[in-house]
């Protein structure tokens, strides 16, 4: 996000809101992209897709090299699930600027949403390259590469999630389930058991706990049982 133009103290005293200064702003000087741009995130934050939309369209169309602006309209149009036009938008800060790591994240979550798989592991691993302390790109990648049954590499991400979010419940739990796949079933147990630690509410790894302790439990029964 753009930082906002310095407001000083006084002056914010005076307005009632952040939209009233940029408001006023964008009265003042109807070109100033950033007013634009700064109430676009305003109305998004707020929920106001359409309009927040309407601001990022404008101050890309005054200023066409305002990168940051060109991915806030790409986010506007992915959760107006006008998914075509936020992957062009993303493209098109990218010309821009290749080396901002949000722009390739949000393009991967896109690219995901589309179907197309491969493409959005790339612009994860390109976050990544960028900003290897990025945990949702680690996350988000993790759940990709488990899908492909590519349980190793979705491990290490995994893993570096929850380095970088100790509290990552979510990471936890599924995490377990890779190591579940791979037949590491004590490791499995004692991630669905932190996962629960940090979120009791949350019923699947109460689930994948049950069931993988049953499934030790069967083990070790077989393993008795065949005892000379």
């Amino acid at each position: 996000m753009i930082a906002c133009i310095p407001v000083t103290v006084n002056r914010i005293a005076d307005y009632q809101s952040a939209e009233r200064i940029w408001a006023n702003s964008l009265a003042a000087a109807p070109n100033n992209w950033r007013a634009h741009f700064n109430l676009g995130v305003i109305h998004d934050e707020a929920g106001r897709i359409e309009e927040s939309l309407i601001r990022f369209r404008e101050a890309v169309h005054i200023e066409s090299r305002a990168y940051k602006a060109h991915t806030n309209l790409g986010n506007a149009l992915y959760k107006l699930n006008r998914i075509g036009e936020a992957i062009e938008a993303y493209r098109r800060s990218l010309t821009i600027n290749e080396q901002f790591d949000q722009t390739h994240f949000s393009l991967a979550v896109a690219l995901h949403s589309a179907g197309r798989i491969e493409e959005s592991i790339r612009e994860y691993e390109v976050a990544l390259k960028l900003n290897s302390r990025y945990t949702d790109a680690h996350y988000n990648l993790a759940a990709l590469l488990q899908a492909l049954g590519k349980l190793a590499d979705a491990e290490k991400h995994y893993r570096s999630a929850i380095g970088l979010r100790p509290d990552h419940a979510d990471a936890y739990n599924n995490l377990g389930n890779v190591l579940g796949l791979q037949g590491r079933l004590a490791e499995a147990a004692g991630c669905f058991e932190k996962a629960l630690a940090l979120d009791p509410s949350m019923t699947e790894a109460a689930e994948n706990l049950h069931g993988i302790r049953a499934v030790m439990a069967d083990k070790s029964d077989g393993a008795t049982n065949t005892l000379p």
